[in-house]
Order: C-alpha cells, then sequence, then structure tokens
C-alpha cells in the first residue's frame, strides 16, 4: 500500500516538476526584448535649455563632453496644447530669462539631418529656470512637437587657441538670438538674446572674438551687431551661460 502511494506520489511530482518547466520555456519565449533604440549611444535624458518667445519657441540641449550627451542639437517647437504654448511664449517675452524641459529618455541621433526614424515628438516637464538647479516646475507632462532642427553638431574635444568664435544667428524680427558653436575643449554655451536694434539684415552666422571662456563683452560687440546710428544702445543680453559642463 505505501509503495503504491510513494508511487502516485512521484508521478504527481514529476508532471508538476515538467508543468512548471513548459511555462517558465512558454515566458522565456514570449518576453518582449529591450528596444534597440535603448541602448543606443545617444539614448538617455536630454534636457534642454527654452528660449523664444511668439514667433517661434526654440530648444538647446544641455550637452556635456561625453556620450550620450556629446551632441550640440538645437530644435524649433511647438507644444500640442495651445494654450500652454502661448502661455510660455508669452512667459518668455516678459523676462529676459530661460526656461528649461526635463524630457523622457530618447535617443538624440534621432534629430540629426537623416535618421532611419526621426523624433517628431517627446514629452517633457517645463521649469522656469535651470530644471535642475532650483528651477520653477510650471508645466507638466507636456507634448513637445519638433517642427525644426536648426543645429545639429557633434561636440569638438580639442584645445583651440583660435580668436573667434562662431555664433548662429537664429529666429526672426524682434526675437532674435545667437547661439555659439561649441568648437574646443574647454568651451562654454551661451544664448544671447538680441535686441531690436540689431542690424535686420545679420548673416545666418557671424564671428565674434572669443579668446577666454567668457561671452565677448559689449564693447566688441557693437560694431558687428549695431548699425553706427544706434551704437550707444545696448546689442542684447545673456539669457544663458554654461561652462561647468563644457571643462
Amino acid at each position: 500500500m505505501n509503495t503504491t502511494l510513494f508511487s502516485v506520489a512521484r508521478a504527481i511530482c514529476l508532471i508538476l516538476l515538467l508543468s512548471l518547466s513548459c511555462i517558465s520555456e512558454a515566458q522565456q519565449s514570449t518576453a518582449v526584448p529591450a528596444p534597440a533604440h535603448a541602448t543606443a549611444k545617444s539614448w538617455g535624458k536630454h534636457g534642454m535649455v527654452v528660449f523664444g518667445g511668439k514667433p517661434a519657441l526654440f530648444a538647446s540641449h544641455m550637452p556635456m563632453f561625453h556620450a550620450p550627451h556629446d551632441l550640440q542639437v538645437v530644435v524649433q517647437f511647438h507644444l500640442a496644447d495651445t494654450k500652454v504654448h502661448d502661455e510660455l511664449a508669452q512667459a518668455l517675452i516678459n523676462k529676459s530669462q530661460f526656461w528649461s524641459l526635463d524630457p523622457e529618455d530618447f535617443d538624440l541621433q534621432r534629430l540629426s539631418s537623416a535618421p532611419a526614424t526621426p523624433l517628431t515628438k517627446f514629452s517633457a516637464d517645463f521649469f522656469e529656470g535651470h530644471f535642475e538647479r532650483g528651477g520653477q516646475q510650471r508645466y507638466l507632462g507636456q507634448t513637445v512637437i519638433v517642427d525644426k532642427v536648426m543645429m545639429f553638431r557633434p561636440l569638438k574635444m580639442e584645445n583651440k587657441t583660435e580668436t573667434q568664435g562662431q555664433y548662429h544667428v537664429i529666429g526672426q524680427g524682434k526675437e532674435r538670438f545667437l547661439v555659439k558653436e561649441i568648437d574646443r575643449r574647454p568651451d562654454f554655451d551661451v544664448i544671447f538674446k538680441l535686441n531690436e536694434f540689431v542690424k535686420p539684415n545679420l548673416p545666418n552666422i557671424i564671428k565674434l572674438p572669443t579668446t577666454n571662456l567668457a561671452f565677448p563683452e559689449a564693447s566688441s560687440l557693437k560694431k558687428p551687431l549695431l548699425s553706427a546710428k544706434n551704437t550707444h544702445r545696448s546689442p542684447g543680453v545673456v539669457l544663458y551661460f554654461e561652462t561647468e559642463d563644457l571643462k
């Protein structure tokens, strides 16, 4: 009798073990692998400086000299929520300041000129000021629609002794900005808001004296930026300046 009970128990155990093994194999075969882009060199959380106004809003990636942040990227964008978009644009006009966005993780290479799958939108939280340095959270979970990539450049790592830096003119009308190409190490990232008296016909890229880790003095900006009748005026104001992340 005991022998019979032992045999039955043994058979039940074998059946249970086989069942568990089959379930485990099925789970392994149906497991969803991690998306390929999640392992891309430029995958990560790419905080951005937000600036602009009524004509257009812009976001500039906060770069560093290491992956996944070793790219200088500026995009023009709008928000899916038109009410928030207008409020943000007005806030940027009212104060000479920058905002920032803290986005979901994505592959920054998808903003290059010819990616396999271009990045057309992403979700982000918006902060008045720097989102990692005491900025005030204002808008959560906003859908950012990418309208145009204004700049996409890998960072250059070499030391340079050039005395001039190249600055991209971004924007139009009264809302124009200078963004410096990060072309040496160490370097600085700067966004300079031009005032309304600056020459209307500036080229897309202008050269300005750059001899140290500081934005040029106002006196050296007047000749390239202001017409003769306006040289007594200020050419603009620095909205954002960063050098600690670019040493």
